[in-house]
C-alpha cells in the first residue's frame, strides 16, 4: 500500500492516523507499505508529502511484518553517501524489510531549489545507484565518478543483506493540450530499469504504454545477460473506492476526490485513463488487466489521509477487491 503521507493543509497525515493506518494495513494482510517522495508541492498534485525515509522509520517502528519501501526516492537530488547511511540504518532497524525504490524525478522547482541541474538527472541517477550498491555491500570502497568522488570509506551498520533497488519510470500519456501522442521512456531509463532488482511502473502510465515498456525492458535485460524473470515487475496506482455497482455514481464521487488530490495541471479526463476508477468491478478489471501484462506486485494508494475514511478504503480493498482477484 502507498501511504497518503500528506504534509500540508487540513488533509495532512497525523502521527496517530499514520500509526492507525500502518496497523490496519498489517492486520488486513497487505504485503508492503510505501512512501512517496516530493520535496516541494507541485502543480501536478494538490498535496505535498512528508519526508519518505523519516516516515518509513515511523512505519518500521509501528509494524513487525510488512515490507517497507520508497515509491520512489528522487535520487539525483541527494548525496548518495548520506542516502547509503540512511538506507543502511533503516534496513537494519526494520530487520531487513526495506526496498529502495528510486527515480530520476521531474519537478523543475525541486532541482532548482536544491541546486542540481535537471539535465544531469539521468547521469546522477546511474552514478548514485552505482555508489549505493557499492557502499551497501559492506565493503570499504573508493569512488571517482563524474559527479561523486570520495576516498576509501565503509558504511555501517554492515548489513546481512542489502535492500533490493527498484527503479521507477516509464512512458507517459501526452500532456493535456500537447500534439504528442505519448512521451516514450528514453533508452537510458529502460537500461537503468533492466539493470535493477525491480521496476515500478508509474501510476500515470496507461496499460498499453506499460506493456510496451515491459517488452523493451525484457529485451534489454536479455541483451545485457540478465534473466528478465529476475526483475520484479511492480505497478503503482491511486484509487478512491466507492462501494457501489453503479459506475456513474462511483465516477462522480471519484471525480470530486481526485480533484482534491490532483493539481490544476492534470484534468479528470487524464486521471480516468490511468488511475483505477469506476465501480468495484471496474477496479478489479483494471487490476486484472495489469496482471495480464505481467505485474506481480501492486502498490495501491488511497488518496485520503483522513481517518476513519482511510481505514474504510483499506477494508474495502481487502474485503471487496482482493477476493475477486483470487
Amino acid at each position: 500500500m502507498m501511504l497518503p503521507s500528506f504534509a500540508g493543509g487540513a488533509s495532512r497525515m497525523t502521527s496517530s492516523g499514520l500509526r492507525e493506518a500502518c496497523q490496519e494495513i498489517e492486520s488486513l494482510g497487505f504485503e508492503s507499505i510505501w512512501a512517496i517522495d516530493h520535496f516541494l508541492p507541485s502543480p501536478a498534485y494538490g498535496q505535498s508529502w512528508l519526508d519518505p525515509l523519516l516516515t518509513l522509520s515511523f512505519v518500521a517502528a509501528s509494524t513487525v511484518r510488512v515490507r517497507i519501501g520508497t515509491g520512489v526516492l528522487v535520487l539525483p537530488l541527494r548525496n548518495p553517501v548520506l542516502v547509503a547511511k540512511e538506507v543502511a540504518t533503516l534496513q537494519h532497524l526494520s530487520d531487513g524489510r526495506f526496498i529502495l525504490g528510486v527515480g530520476a524525478g521531474w519537478n523543475p522547482l525541486e532541482f532548482e531549489a536544491l541546486q542540481v541541474p535537471r539535465t544531469e538527472r539521468g547521469l546522477r541517477s546511474d552514478e548514485n545507484i552505482d555508489v549505493l550498491r557499492l557502499l551497501l555491500s559492506g565493503a570499504a570502497v573508493r569512488y571517482q565518478g563524474s559527479r561523486v568522488r570520495f576516498p576509501e570509506i565503509a558504511i555501517e551498520p554492515m548489513l546481512t543483506a542489502p535492500p533490493e533497488i527498484w527503479v521507477g519510470g516509464g512512458s507517459q500519456p501526452a500532456v493535456q493540450g500537447s500534439t504528442e501522442s505519448r512521451r516514450q521512456a528514453p533508452d537510458s531509463v529502460i537500461r537503468r530499469i533492466a539493470s535493477a532488482d525491480g521496476w515500478i511502473s508509474p501510476s500515470t502510465s496507461t496499460p498499453a504504454l506499460i506493456a510496451a515498456d515491459w517488452a523493451r525492458i525484457q529485451s534489454t535485460a536479455s541483451a545485457i545477460g540478465r534473466d528478465p524473470a529476475s526483475i520484479t515487475f511492480a505497478h503503482m496506482n491511486s484509487l478512491h473506492l466507492v462501494d457501489t455497482a453503479d459506475r456513474d455514481k462511483a465516477l462522480l464521487d471519484q471525480e470530486r476526490a481526485f480533484a482534491r488530490y490532483l493539481g490544476k495541471q492534470r484534468a479528470w479526463e487524464f486521471a480516468k485513463q490511468a488511475y483505477l476508477v469506476g465501480s468495484l468491478d471496474d477496479v478489479v478489471s483494471g487490476i486484472q488487466e495489469r496482471i495480464r501484462l505481467g505485474v506481480r506486485h501492486f502498490i495501491l494508494g488511497p488518496i485520503t489521509a483522513q481517518q476513519p475514511e482511510l481505514n474504510h478504503q483499506l477494508r474495502l480493498l481487502a474485503s471487496r477487491v482482493l477476493p475477486a482477484l483470487a
